[in-house]
């Protein structure tokens, strides 16, 4: 379902970051998952801390890139 979602959101050409939260994350999904232009991954469970600097990072590598 992300891989339909993501490639969707690109054909569409939108750029919004996006990180993916997921229960089941694996190597071979965040292979796949990659290219389709995620920019970050965060396995459940995780501390809300940790979800805070991963959205602060990637928010601040998008301003960077304006």
């Amino acid at each position: 379902m992300a891989q339909e979602v993501l490639a969707e959101m690109r054909r569409r050409s939108w750029s919004q970051p996006v990180i993916v939260f997921s229960g089941q994350l694996t190597a071979e999904i965040e292979a796949e998952l990659h290219p389709l232009g995620v920019s970050g991954f965060l396995a459940k469970p995780f501390r809300i801390e940790t979800a805070e600097q991963l959205v602060r990072e990637v928010l601040d590598a998008g301003a960077e890139g304006r």
